[in-house]
């Protein structure tokens, strides 16, 4: 009995060791198992990839057109918004890198375009890269740029210099597209040549006759909810979760507070006061971008035109999941009505590649090879006559051409998208902490024919009712602010709505004065075309130069009398004292349109070579510094 007992108690022992040892392995097995990194996603390869950094979404256009002739050759393409530029990626020099074109706009006075700004601070980084460190990089570049602006082209000139510092290979010419001249037939001269030198590089033959363009819009799906009504969808107005911050895509709602007319002429001018949303901040000289509407009577003409039912409530996919919802004509739910009237630019005069786009759903033949001639580099003589000289809109062409056939989703991705409209903020943040103005020149003419063009946004802001009214908008941060320290000179030039900046740097001036604080001096330069009718916020200027907010004040007024007198006129009168300001450590600021900007500039340097005494170089060298040194800037704009 006891031998028994012994040997149950051994294999009891035996088992339960086993057991213990089984439990031990399968702990090990299981921790190893989740300790084991994922299987990476094997990444996709692609022969060409479009980056663009726009403002407008004309470079972006023209991405998706080369990404679209790529396709046609045989190469696999895609098409890249800068905003996502996967830095780690580009400087892996052990993956095998697909051929890069650049689609670089400049925007204002030499700087990248909002989406382009991370991008270029990577790429002109000397801190933190080499010479060599972009030698797996072979690339192209084409710049959209505007030969008005001082810097033309200057982002795509910069982006090409810093890529060939690091290594890169260029293989074709940079292009410099002008928007003042026709920036698409520059465009299309340049990728003709592109296509012809890289082509080699890629192990394609290209033949541009034979490109077969996609129907736009075939990406996407348009969702219909049919229970629902405008009442039941949600106003949600948050910020972008990536960076806590709102934008164009992701704006604040503000209530119009006040609405004013400042002219008493045949123009008009609006002072327009809106709230701030609780989560938003400026600063003194930032902009407002806001999100314009459209005509009602256009967005009922085109919903007419298209059959669709303005109250139909819609939402739209993205049928390639490389899309980000972002990059959608719209988020969320919205009545066709308001997809009509907030996505698709309806006033602009359609551009050859928009009518390239029409022809594809044109259903008769005839229409079909008139829309590509119009498009075609032959047909720019024919474009320019019925097209482009009278200014014709999407909605003229679309009930011009009645055979284009086409949905919503169709529609809307082939036409431009609306696009913000900047305003320089016209109130201090110290004076107006919970509201913020603007200053809108209402733009409005006759076209060619006699018909009425009007401007999309000052004239849907001209419009708005105090109380009533609500729009879309957000902060642009700006470099055009006051100098940090409160006792540096200031000389501030701005000639019709060019003053509207620069009433928040008064109100800011009156705030540190009411506060007992010392400041410097402050000359303000100010222009119209007539004291009586159009001197924009003559009561609170000659107020502050009472209070010393503004130290001199010199106007100009270039039809009171037989002569033309402006601003750069007055500066050049005063050179002395303008030389005197300079000499002391002056800042410059000039608002206002950029011929204007031009010939100040040509009296500023004139005065430092004249009162400086200096020879040509010495003034130049003076020049650069005050521009290096953050003492020149400037909001200009065409």
């Amino acid at each position: 009995m006891e031998n028994l007992n012994g040997t149950v108690l051994i294999s009891v022992i035996l088992v339960g060791v086993v057991v213990a040892l089984f439990r031990n392995f399968k702990q090990r097995v299981g921790k190893q198992n989740a300790q084991a990194p994922p299987a990476k996603k094997k990444k996709e390869e692609y022969d060409i990839v479009c980056m663009y950094g726009s403002q407008t979404g004309t470079a972006e256009g023209f991405a998706k057109i080369l990404s679209n002739e790529a396709e046609s050759f045989g190469l696999k393409s895609k098409v890249v918004d800068l905003e996502d530029f996967d830095q780690e990626n580009f400087l892996d020099s052990s993956e095998k890198h697909p051929y890069y074109v650049f689609l670089m706009a400049t925007y204002g006075e030499g700087d990248p375009t909002d989406n382009a700004v991370q991008f270029m601070n990577f790429v002109t980084d000397e801190d933190n890269s080499t010479d060599s460190d972009l030698e797996h990089v072979k690339y192209s570049v084409y710049g959209l740029g505007n030969k008005q602006y001082t810097h033309f082209n200057a982002t795509a000139k910069k982006l090409d210099k810093s890529l060939k510092k690091r290594g890169a290979q260029r293989s074709c010419e940079i292009g410099t597209g002008d928007d003042d001249e026709d920036i698409e037939s520059d465009f299309r001269d340049w990728k003709t040549n592109f296509w012809k030198t890289v082509a080699a590089d890629l192990g394609v033959s290209v033949d541009i006759s034979q490109v077969k363009q996609k129907k736009p819009g075939s990406h996407l799906k348009l969702v219909v909810h049919e229970n629902e009504t405008e009442a039941n969808i949600p106003r949600d107005f948050n910020p972008n979760p990536s960076t806590n911050a709102f934008d164009a895509v992701h704006p604040f709602e503000c209530q119009v507070l006040v609405n004013r007319e400042l002219f008493v002429s045949d123009r008009s001018c609006r002072h327009i006061e809106l709230t701030m949303h609780d989560d938003v901040y400026y600063e003194t000289g930032d902009h407002l971008g806001v999100l314009p509407e459209n005509p009602p009577a256009l967005v009922q003409a085109i919903a007419k035109r298209l059959s669709l039912n303005t109250s139909t409530v819609v939402s739209i996919e993205s049928l390639d999941s490389s899309i980000s919802a972002s990059k959608l004509p719209f988020q969320g739910k919205l009545t066709i009505g308001d997809v009509l009237g907030r996505c698709p630019d309806l006033t602009c005069t359609v551009s050859p590649q928009v009518l390239s786009s029409l022809a594809l759903f044109a259903t008769d033949p005839k229409q079909e090879q008139e829309l590509n001639m119009l498009s075609s580099k032959e047909g720019q003589e024919q474009y320019s006559k019925l097209i482009g000289y009278p200014m014709l809109t999407i909605v003229e062409v679309m009930f011009r051409f009645k055979s284009v056939e086409m949905n919503l989703v169709e529609f809307l991705a082939s036409v431009p998208r609306l696009q913000v409209r900047y305003y320089s903020i016209c109130s201090s943040h110290m004076l107006h902490p919970r509201s913020i103005h603007i200053c809108v020149a209402v733009v409005e003419y006759e076209k060619p024919d006699k018909r009425r063009h009007e401007g999309v946004c000052s004239k849907f802001l001209q419009k708005t009712s105090p109380s009533i009214d609500k729009l879309r908008a957000f902060v642009r941060k700006s470099s055009f602010h006051p100098p940090s320290s409160l006792l540096s000179p200031m000389l501030l030039i701005g000639p019709g709505t060019g003053i509207a900046p620069f009433i928040g740097f008064v109100q800011d001036r009156m705030c540190h004065i009411k506060n007992g604080s010392e400041i410097g001096r402050c000359d303000l330069y100010f222009g119209c075309r007539y004291k009586e009718r159009e001197f924009l916020y003559f009561d609170e200027l000659s107020y502050a130069a009472t209070t010393q907010a503004i130290t001199n004040f010199h106007t100009a007024f270039s039809r009171d009398s037989g002569e033309k007198i402006y601003v750069q006129h007055l500066l050049k009168r005063n050179s002395k004292e303008v030389w005197d300001l300079l000499k002391s450590g002056g800042y410059v600021y000039v608002c206002g349109l950029v011929a204007m900007s031009k010939d100040v500039i040509a009296v500023l340097q004139e005065i430092i070579k004249e009162e400086g005494k200096m020879s040509e170089d010495k003034a130049n060298e003076m020049w650069e510094q005050l521009k290096n040194d953050g003492r020149f800037k400037t909001d200009v704009w065409t």
